[in-house]
């Protein structure tokens, strides 16, 4: 049986560096979900060294496993919950921005601010692994604190096959409904990377100014609690500050 081979995911790994660190890393300003300060470095890592150890043995199962989810649920927070339907928002609140500009993954996406201090907390964490291409590798493609969520939709032509086709739209339709949570720091950096790039940036400028003209009010009008993907590999996780994983449905 062919098998790809796992890249290990540790502190020195490109993936971990690009999209859990530097994406999803404390003091991240980058566009998304953050893990929250107070949270063991080792504990992360050492959730990450557990998703490493059941993708291999799925390699071991299957040779190719391809696209897997994993989820640890902690017993306190351990990330902002920073994605929300758009539908639990004040529809005034929401603006459209761009992410990752001039980069490979450069995305339109729905935002609303918030205060840091008001930024909703999860203690759920989705960690997604698959294969790096045709290269016989495999590894973690991210870790996203919240809801699994879905990729960003990407262009797609004649020679897209229709299955390819079909979910890029459910991706489209998913992110069409669904609003980043932002601070004002990581909108800051965000108005900078436009600028830097040559980009207008009057629509994030203005939201800004009208975000501190009424005192930073939240923009949620009704609460969501993050729950872990029903097609996700639950992961037990019993380190670090009794940050253990448990068993169950919903928060």
């Amino acid at each position: 049986m062919e098998k790809v081979e796992l890249i290990p995911t540790n502190e020195t790994s490109e993936y971990y560096q690009e999209h859990v660190a530097g994406r999803h890393g404390k003091g991240s300003t980058s566009i998304g979900s953050k893990l929250l300060d107070n949270v063991p470095d080792d504990y992360i890592l050492n959730v990450l060294s557990e998703t490493d150890k059941a993708y291999q043995k799925a390699i071991d199962e299957k040779g190719k496993p391809g696209r897997m989810v994993f989820a640890v649920q902690a017993d306190r927070p351990i990330g902002t919950n920073a994605i929300l339907p758009q539908e639990n928002l004040d529809s005034n609140s929401v603006f459209s921005t761009t992410r990752d500009i001039g980069k490979s993954g450069e995305a339109k996406v729905l935002v609303a601010l918030i205060s840091e201090s008001e930024m909703p907390k999860t203690n759920i964490a989705h960690v997604i692994m698959g294969h790096y291409g045709p290269t016989g590798k495999a590894g973690i493609y991210t870790m996203v604190c919240g809801d699994e969520g879905v990729p960003m939709p990407r262009p797609v032509d004649e020679n897209t096959p229709p299955e390819a086709v079909k979910f890029n739209e459910e991706c489209q339709k998913y992110w069409d409904s669904h609003v980043f949570l932002i601070t004002p720091k990581e909108l800051k950096a965000n108005i900078a990377e436009l600028q830097a790039a040559g980009v207008p940036t009057t629509i994030q400028e203005a939201a800004l100014r009208a975000f501190e003209a009424k005192g930073e009010k939240s923009p949620i009008e009704k609460p969501y609690q993050a729950y872990v993907s029903p097609s996700a590999v639950r992961l037990q996780v019993n380190r670090y500050n009794n940050l253990a994983a448990t068993k169950g449905g919903r928060e």
